[in-house]
């Protein structure tokens, strides 16, 4: 990803990362848009330690388009794979035997 055609056209003084994940991408923003204002929201709370040692604001929470319970879907084998989600992939690493089902809560972005 190359942030740095952004600063063309655009330099941002707030970046919303939702889906930071372990924050490869605040990494990239920071550098790139040192001045910038980032916080983060994830929704793997197995991602937290790492968001932790980045020393910037984040949260832990599902987004939605409402406030509701669902299941997440993690894998046994990565409890931070990126593909860790409310949607079950249909691949391997989500085999019955190797998927863990958590109920957790969507909030709204609003709320």
């Amino acid at each position: 990803m190359n942030l740095s055609l952004i600063t063309k056209y655009f330099t941002p003084t707030s970046i919303l990362d939702i889906g930071g994940h372990t924050g490869e991408f605040y990494k990239l923003a920071k550098d790139i848009f040192s001045d910038a204002q980032i916080f983060i929201i994830e929704g793997n709370k197995d991602c937290e330690p790492y968001l932790k040692q980045l020393g910037t604001r984040y949260l832990i929470r599902l987004l939605g388009k409402e406030n509701t319970k669902t299941v997440f879907y993690k894998t046994k084998s990565d409890p931070i794979c990126t593909g860790n989600s409310i949607y079950r992939e249909i691949t391997p690493h989500f085999k019955d035997d190797q998927v863990v089902e958590e109920e957790v809560m969507l909030r709204t972005i609003d709320s």
